[in-house]
């Protein structure tokens, strides 16, 4: 019975510690078998995985997976998540493997504490690789940046974050957001410290270049690419590139033997799984290129046949090469055959779409943020109505109409993912075209049917090209006054916005060095502009989340009516002219109280060559006094091409003017509507003693009905004066005398005129008014604003906040003037207060005469003392008798 007992415990070791010894021993013997079990299940599942048996791997990865989640060993668990992941993947489920991620990653980030972050991240990887292969772009761009967030916040340098920032960038590249993908592939470079993807990201950056049309810098990489080690498909990339870039030149043999090199390698190494339509499809570029239109359609075939073997769902690629090859069939005049590639990459670009008949059209309710939607509905469009002009059907006008409806409605989608004014500036000039042959389908519906609902669209195209970065702006401006947001949120809004704005000025002052430029520190401020923008659409997604009535605000896509301009037109006693300048002709829609006309302007060389003769003129003081009878010939001519006959005696005292391209840079003021007989001012018929004119960037930013409540302001003005040439600047001796009209004026003169008083100030004043020097900047450089210690530079002026100005008048050279953007306008300094909040600019757009300025502004200032409100567009005020006074008083 005794030896059944226990044993007597060890002295100094008592028995429960041995029992608590034997639990734990028991306990790990237990997870060491759970572990092997665990490990085997997953050895088993790679064996079969490497085999290709997926189903199999999968069954065997979820049990190792089940096992390590019940013994809470997390990472484990989690990179089997990740393996079965990839298995989908390559069983050609990419939907199901995004799906499975997307289901159970939430339950590891239940469990952060205990998984590793880089592992966390791969997992989001892998997520956005598969909605990627399944075309769902933003969701992906989306998930792609929810990996680099972490990868920042813990500063981690790793191949996995390269391919996360290489990938990205990809993305921006095919919403044709370059400026970001620039600053992601230069990211991924740097990170990538184990050069494992160096290669694969010089290709894609000189594939980015070429992209752009500069082809030298492309060539550049090219050459980097060839002096690092690299994978044989990196190598054939790069030959690629190469090839395209002497194709862009015009060496047309360089280009082929090129390509041949690459088709060769290609065919050699099928276990590098290249693509071979890739290369069909640049040799039927060469032929293109070279109008050898048989050759490239026999290319483009072979290039469709490889590529359906590889894509077997609808494909973004497939509807690329559909449209270029409808393309070259379209060079051709073989409409009808490029139509049916037109409407083949439209079903290629539309899931829910699967018509051949070309007289139909995927719904507009389906368009999403994919560039190639824009190209194909464009250029069908196009094809339409090439077609219409042989055939006079008008079947094909209205489908082309609808055509252009679906690829405006595209880059409008494109515009609105993107969180850059830069990105939203090149697709406005990119596309262009597609609103200039949507209008003029639209111009010659009207004309043949009378219908009301095209010249309607007409005026929607118009207004949709025109200024949409600057309405936003203000539209968000808005927003985050209305919407309730706390101060706290407000103010850091504020802080990143600013920091954006530093970095943005000093990057393009960098930039400006040319030669002597420090590229090292260039790629360290434009990772700092991508790290700072990313918090601000991070921030900006966060307040739409929280507060619906800001989401409701910076959303809303409010495109003005007719009926809604005519109200306007009613109440002013004023006819609205709208001016839209495309390459091949100019429209001017007229709305005035009771009616609307529409005039379509051809665009020859010898209309430009009437305004170049007119703004000749003002470009120094003494032009127009040396050589009145010229400058009135200019000006008379002028007007015969920007104001059709029938208008004469029917036009109201009162114009508003849009002007559009060229036509921001025409003081429509100082025009005359016939040559007097003698060269006398005093008899000139000059359009302002006729008319009361303003100007307006968009009539959308006349007609928006959302106003704000404006509280009193300050009246504040800034005089530097520069007495004692204070920056190699000269004096302004006559600042002073600008502002005596104004009663409560606070004056910030001399030493007193820093540009930290003024930014202090200027977002609780309602009336802004600097009398300094400023510059346009000529060429590449920025446009400024000069104040006694240092300048205040365009990309800062962005940033303010003016929520209270009313009126800005900048008492200034060349304020009205800077660099032209294709559908924005003049990228100026009064657009920059614009842009700001300011409701009415007064602006210059020459090197101004000081005295006749303060003559002018004097006038302005006893208006402005009287009147309460300013209503939110630009006034010009002239003296037509004071020849002079045309160098100061033409407002943005």
């Amino acid at each position: 019975m005794n030896n059944l007992l226990p044993p007597e415990p060890t002295k100094g070791f008592p028995m429960k510690n041995i029992f608590l010894l034997l639990s734990f021993f028991s306990f790990n013997v237990f997870v060491a078998t759970s572990q092997n079990i665990g490990e085997k299940n997953y050895q088993i599942g790679d064996s079969l995985y490497k085999n290709g048996n997926y189903e199999k791997a999968i069954e065997r990865y979820e049990l190792a997976l089940t096992h390590f989640k019940s013994i809470d060993e997390w990472n484990k668990a989690l990179e089997i998540m990740v393996d079965i992941g990839y298995a989908l993947d390559d069983w050609g489920k990419p939907i199901d493997a995004a799906n499975y991620i997307e289901k159970n990653l939430p339950e590891y980030e239940k469990r952060k504490s205990k998984v590793d972050p880089m592992l966390f991240a791969k997992a989001i990887l892998t997520k956005a690789v598969t909605l990627k292969k399944s075309s769902r772009l933003a969701q992906s761009l989306q998930e792609y940046e929810n990996a680099i967030a972490i990868y920042e916040q813990i500063g981690a340098n790793h191949p996995n974050v390269a391919y996360a920032y290489r990938n990205a960038a990809q993305i921006y590249v095919r919403l044709l957001n370059y400026q970001k993908a620039e600053s992601y592939y230069e990211t991924a470079l740097q990170k990538d410290t184990s050069n494992h993807y160096t290669a694969s990201i010089t290709s894609l950056l000189a594939n980015y270049h070429f992209f752009l049309g500069k082809y030298d810098r492309a060539l550049e990489y090219v050459e980097f690419g060839r002096s690092i080690p690299k994978r044989l498909r990196d190598s054939i990339t790069l030959i690629s590139v190469e090839g395209k870039i002497h194709l862009k030149k015009g060496n047309f043999q360089k280009a082929e033997y090129l390509f041949q090199t690459a088709f060769t390698l290609i065919k050699k190494h099928p276990d590098l799984h290249l693509d071979l339509w890739v290369d069909f499809s640049n040799l039927a570029d060469v032929a293109f290129l070279q109008k050898k239109y048989d050759v490239a359609n026999k290319y483009f075939a072979e290039a469709l046949s490889d590529a359906s073997k590889v894509y077997l769902i609808k494909d973004r690629e497939l509807a690329k090469l559909h449209a270029n090859f409808g393309l070259n069939l379209f060079q051709e005049k073989k409409y009808s055959l490029a139509l049916s590639h037109y409407q083949q990459a439209l079903i290629q670009l539309f899931p829910n779409f699967n018509s051949t008949n070309t007289a139909d059209n995927p719904s507009i309710n389906d368009i999403y943020t994919e560039s190639w939607i824009m190209t194909a509905s464009g250029r069908k469009g196009e094809a339409l109505k090439y077609r219409y002009d042989l055939s006079c059907d008008t079947a094909d006008l209205k489908n082309a109409s609808e055509c252009f409806d679906l690829s405006i409605a595209g880059v409008q989608a494109l515009k609105h993912s993107y969180g850059t004014d830069a990105a939203k500036l090149y697709l406005g000039d990119y596309s262009h075209n597609y609103f200039e042959q949507a209008i003029e389908v639209n111009y010659l519906l009207y004309k043949e049917t009378g219908g009301l609902q095209h010249l309607e669209k007409v005026f929607a195209i118009m207004e949709q090209s025109k200024a949409t970065v600057l309405a936003e702006a203000v539209q968000k401006n808005r927003a985050l006054l209305l919407a309730g947001i706390p101060d706290s949120l407000l103010e850091k809004e504020m802080e990143i916005r600013l920091a954006l704005a530093d970095l943005n000025t000093e990057i393009k002052l960098e930039e400006l060095n040319g030669d002597e430029m420090d590229e090292e520190r260039l790629r360290n401020l434009r990772n700092q502009q991508g790290t700072q923008q990313r918090q601000y659409e991070s921030l900006f997604a966060q307040l739409k989340e929280q507060f619906p009535s800001f989401r409701a605000f910076v959303e809303r896509r409010n495109v003005p009516k007719i009926s809604d301009a005519k109200a306007l037109a009613n109440s002013e006693g004023a006819a609205i002219m709208q001016y839209f300048t495309g390459e091949k002709a100019v429209y001017l829609l007229v709305i005035l109280p009771e009616k609307a006309f529409i005039f379509q302007i051809e665009r020859t060389s010898g209309w430009d060559k009437t305004i170049e003769n007119y703004l000749d003129f003002f470009q120094n003081n003494a032009a127009i006094t040396s050589d009145p009878s010229g400058y009135f010939e200019a000006a008379s001519s002028l007007y015969a091409a920007l104001v059709p006959s029938a208008l004469q005696g029917i036009l109201p005292e009162n114009l508003v003017i849009v002007p559009d391209g060229l036509l921001a840079l025409v003081p429509f003021d100082a025009l005359v509507a016939q040559k007097p007989k003698t060269a006398n001012f005093t008899e000139a018929d000059f359009l302002i003693k006729k008319y009361r004119i303003r100007y307006a960037y968009s009539a959308g930013l006349l007609l928006d009905p959302i106003s704000i409540k404006k509280k009193k302001g300050k009246l504040l003005s800034v005089a530097p004066l520069f007495a004692r040439q204070e920056r190699g600047l000269s004096g302004l001796q006559y600042s002073t005398e600008e502002t005596s009209a104004l009663k409560k004026l606070i004056v910030l003169q001399d030493q007193y005129a820093t540009l930290a008083h003024f930014k202090e100030m200027a977002a609780q004043s309602r009336l802004l008014h600097l009398s300094t020097h400023a510059g346009a900047a000529d060429g590449e450089g920025i446009p400024r604003i000069e104040f006694i210690d240092t300048s205040l530079y365009l990309p800062e002026i962005y940033a303010m906040n003016l929520p209270l100005a009313e009126l800005v008048v900048l008492s200034a050279c060349e304020t009205g003037l800077g660099k032209f953007e294709k559908g924005e306008g003049i990228m100026s300094l009064a657009r920059g207060f614009a842009y700001a909040g300011a409701n009415s600019l007064v602006a210059s757009l020459w090197r101004v005469n000081e005295r006749s300025t303060q003559v002018v502004k004097k006038v302005k200032f006893s208006f402005f003392h009287k009147k309460l409100s300013i209503p939110p567009t630009c006034h010009l005020f002239c003296n037509p008798l004071r020849p002079d006074n045309f160098q100061s008083c033409k407002l943005a």
